[in-house]
């Protein structure tokens, strides 16, 4: 087997050897070593959301997504059913 096709895989030898799922790590440091991370705030740089936050926003985006999505539909089938006469 070929080095190429081992990392395409993530076996042995190179690749993503992570795990995968709905909450990947969203610590975007990684595995730097602390000396090297930047030191902007008291615990990194400002203005970055939380890894907390990032789990809130990635539960609420499709939530929000799908409500707003029904709300539309509803306000489609409503105008629907107020212009095309039903005889």
């Amino acid at each position: 087997m070929t080095g190429s096709s081992r990392a395409r895989r993530g076996g042995p030898g190179g690749g993503y050897h992570g795990r995968v799922g709905i909450f990947t790590d969203l610590n975007l440091n990684g595995r730097t070593p602390v000396r090297v991370q930047p030191r902007n705030g008291e615990w990194g740089p400002l203005g970055v959301p939380s890894t907390r936050a990032k789990k809130i926003q990635r539960i609420i985006a499709p939530i929000a997504f799908v409500v707003v999505l029904a709300g539309l539909s509803a306000l489609f089938y409503y105008f629907y059913r107020i212009l095309i006469p039903q005889g």
